[in-house]
């Protein structure tokens, strides 16, 4: 069993760093020729979101569709009707254990597609589309009959604060 925990920065105050000691997560594909190498040690805020639990037996595939899963509620209501600032999103599969979460090796779970949206719950909502001709060339969904899209509740909205953001 593990769970996707998604990892989104906040602009704002340190709480530490999410990957570990200082200099210890590495970029795989890194510039050498670079004269100055990428810092991976951010200084901002994060909080964690666990998606639902996965069961997959070696060899299995798991391609669906999740439901929302809602980002915790003393962020929601840290930031009701004011706008967040995210620089970063990250993924991470784990096994949630009592000792705390554990990662999955790449090699148990090979997870290349993981796709975020976030939008204001206000002016913006999800609804499931069916997949239309131009969806199953375009491979929405890997040619699903059905797929997530973004819904604006009111077009007429000139705010320049985005409605809806795709990681």
């Amino acid at each position: 069993l593990w769970r996707a925990a998604i990892c989104a920065l906040l602009l704002g105050a340190a709480e530490g760093n999410m990957n570990g000691k200082p200099g210890q997560y590495k970029i795989a594909n890194g510039n050498p020729a670079s004269p100055k190498a990428y810092s991976t040690d951010y200084n901002a805020e994060y909080f964690d979101v666990y998606g639902p639990t996965i069961k997959t037996r070696y060899s299995e595939v798991y391609w669906k569709m999740q439901e929302a899963v809602p980002i915790p509620e003393a962020i929601r209501k840290r930031f009701h009707n004011k706008t967040m600032a995210i620089v970063g999103y990250e993924v991470d599969q784990v096994q949630v254990t009592p000792q705390g979460d554990v990662p999955v090796p790449i090699t148990w779970a090979y997870n290349h597609h993981y796709e975020c949206w976030m939008l204001n719950s206000k002016k913006a909502r999800m609804v499931k589309a069916k997949s239309d001709a131009r969806a199953i060339r375009l491979g929405l969904n890997h040619g699903a009959m059905e797929h997530w899209k973004p819904e604006i509740l009111d077009p007429s909205d000139d705010s320049e604060i985005p409605l809806t953001q795709f990681f």
